[in-house]
């Protein structure tokens, strides 16, 4: 017990400012990278993206629904807002393989992000040639200067979801859609 008078309150300095947690936000389920532990999510529809094809076409871009069905994604669907609960107008996305990180994927629009303009955004960095940085970095041979970005995946081009990462998002490939 204090005796009276005595003050054993600490004092703080009202200027320290403490780092506050990135906000959580939560995707459009186009976006979201599949939850394989619950039970309950992985009956879930999924898209279905290869990277290297543009998701403006038909057909590019699908729906899988159980093991077997899969049906061209509809045009509402695909222009929906990236987050189901607040409008973003800017996304840093970096792929999940450190090697590729050297090519940030960055999406703006002024009226909130949409599922087509993520899957456009990614298409089209890497459709993009490979500059001689690149060329020397993976050590390729001059006779591989033609080569796209979309290259180098090798197996792993299709779509499997995005994951926040602090105030940037992690796209993550897989070398299949299930």
């Amino acid at each position: 017990m204090l005796a009276s008078g005595d003050n054993h309150r600490k004092h703080y300095p009202m200027h320290i400012k403490v780092p506050m947690k990135p906000e959580a936000i939560a995707l459009t389920w186009p976006l979201m990278e599949p939850n394989t532990t619950s039970p309950r999510k992985q009956g879930r529809a999924k898209i279905c993206f290869d990277v290297a094809f543009d998701p403006r076409k038909d057909n590019n871009v699908v729906v899988l629904e159980g093991a077997f069905r899969m049906d061209s994604i509809p045009y509402e669907t695909i222009r929906l807002p990236a987050s189901t609960h607040c409008t973003l107008t800017e996304m840093s996305i970096f792929l999940d393989m450190e090697e590729f990180n050297r090519w940030p994927i960055n999406v703006m629009r002024k009226d909130g992000i949409r599922c087509l303009d993520v899957l456009e955004a990614i298409h089209k960095m890497l459709q993009r040639p490979l500059t001689d940085g690149d060329v020397r970095t993976f050590g390729l041979a001059a006779a591989q200067r033609g080569m796209r970005r979309v290259d180098l995946l090798g197996g792993r081009r299709f779509f499997r979801g995005l994951s926040q990462s602090g105030e940037n998002w992690t796209l993550h490939m897989g070398s299949s859609w299930y």
